[in-house]
């Protein structure tokens, strides 16, 4: 996509234009345009891993992809649970790859148009050397990211050498995303109406979601500002954390039904908390952040740390060692869990600093984070922080310490309520 002048307005037609098909029949469009800011920094999201695109800072075609997933997440209960009837359908609404047994472009037309390409922001430079004089990489103090969710942009150890600098991360992006698409589609022949399908996936996505790398960790979140010019700031939550809460939870009672059980999604059921002193964007993801990296460092309690070092020892002790879940529940929290600065940790008689716990087939060694956690734009131009546990996310069926003949078995994950302890946390 050619890159467009900042304001640069749609030129898509409004909302109630009819088009001619090809059958001489007549459709209705409807036409959205949304107006958004970001109110974390965007982490990536370019074609280049780690990197914002230098041309189009947002691209259609990401937005696309997350507007896909929080239909999934919101609408695909509508088909009691049959994973290929909500394949068929989503293919209709977002598009699929043309085969010889169907497919085609997406009802939705989507174009994207920069208000702001922001400015960019270090986060780590190596401008010093530590007491055993190599060189150290430093978090900046300035930096709006916090340090434990960024670590992504840390030098690797050979990249470690003064006068280094991280991948800047971009600052004050402001866009608009507009929506084109029928009023409604024949499906399965019935009539599908289109709006309501859009509105819950965007509703979600502004919501819950962002844009670029990292969004369960706060990057990229978004703020709704105008929907067709028309200012929406009277419809964000209250910054009073309990009306803020309830305002959650009546989006989330729209997400009814039932799901394949490896879709990620919501429910009325799911567990979610926000902070509970209302505060500027960067401070209440800091202090979300910053409660998140207290708990995974618990030691004696979930998700017990100490267990994790102990069994690590155990699996390298001995070749074809099998330990249980249990012993690695912060593993439920995301893949791929990297152990640094090992002490005491030996294999083969040689000591080990450094070890990555991941699923254990080449298709599943990551795992998604269930646990979304990000600032939420507020009334009075206020934020509360939001932490929200996605339903549907499976840890893949065995899991491996990269390297090492050593498996933890899942069989007993879903005794394991990590996320939610976390969330109970706050």
């Amino acid at each position: 996509m050619a890159r467009k002048n900042p304001g640069q307005a749609p030129e898509l037609p409004d909302s109630g234009t009819k088009i001619r098909n090809a059958d001489n029949t007549w459709t209705e469009y409807v036409t959205q345009v949304r107006e958004y800011k970001l109110i974390t920094p965007l982490f990536g999201g370019g074609v280049e891993p780690g990197e914002a695109d230098p041309v189009t800072v947002i691209r259609a075609s990401e937005v696309r992809g997350h507007l896909r997933f929080w239909w999934r997440a919101t609408r695909g209960g509508q088909f009691g649970g049959k994973l290929a009837d909500m394949k068929a359908a989503e293919d209709v609404l977002w598009g699929s790859a043309s085969t010889k047994n169907g497919g085609g472009p997406s009802l939705v037309q989507v174009e994207v148009n920069a208000l702001n390409f922001g400015r960019p922001e270090i986060v780590y430079a190596v401008n010093r050397y530590a007491n055993n004089g190599n060189p150290v990489p430093d978090h900046q103090k300035k930096s709006q990211a916090p340090e434990y969710v960024s670590f992504p942009l840390q030098p690797k150890r050979e990249e470690t050498e003064i006068g280094w600098k991280s991948k800047p991360i971009m600052l004050d992006i402001a866009f608009t995303v507009t929506l084109r698409f029928p009023v409604e589609t024949k499906y399965r022949d019935a009539d599908w109406k289109i709006e309501p399908e859009i509105n819950a996936a965007c509703k979600a996505w502004e919501a819950f979601g962002g844009i670029g790398a990292r969004t369960r960790r706060g990057f990229g979140a978004l703020s709704l500002e105008k929907i067709n010019n028309e200012e929406v700031k009277k419809y964000w939550p209250s910054s009073q954390p309990n009306a803020c809460a309830q305002w959650v939870n009546d989006i989330l009672k729209t997400c009814t039904g039932e799901w394949d059980s490896n879709i990620p999604h919501l429910s009325p059921q799911v567990k979610f908390a926000v902070t509970r002193k209302p505060d500027s964007a960067t401070k209440v993801w800091g202090d979300l952040v910053s409660a998140f990296k207290n708990f995974r460092g618990q030691v004696d309690d979930v998700p017990y740390r100490k267990r994790d070092l102990q069994a690590i020892n155990r699996l390298l002790a001995a070749k074809g060692s099998r330990e249980s879940i249990k012993d690695f529940q912060r593993a439920t929290l995301g893949l791929p869990l990297i152990y640094q600065n090992l002490k005491n940790v030996y294999a083969n008689g040689h000591r080990v600093e450094t070890i990555t716990l991941q699923g254990g087939s080449k298709t599943q060694q990551r795992f998604a984070s269930p646990l979304i956690l990000r600032p939420l734009a507020c009334q009075n131009d206020k934020f509360l922080g939001l932490a929200i546990l996605l339903d549907g996310s499976s840890l893949p069926n065995d899991l491996v310490l990269d390297g090492y003949d050593a498996i933890i078995e899942t069989s007993d994950a879903t005794e394991l309520n990590v996320a939610t302890a976390f969330i109970n946390s706050l």
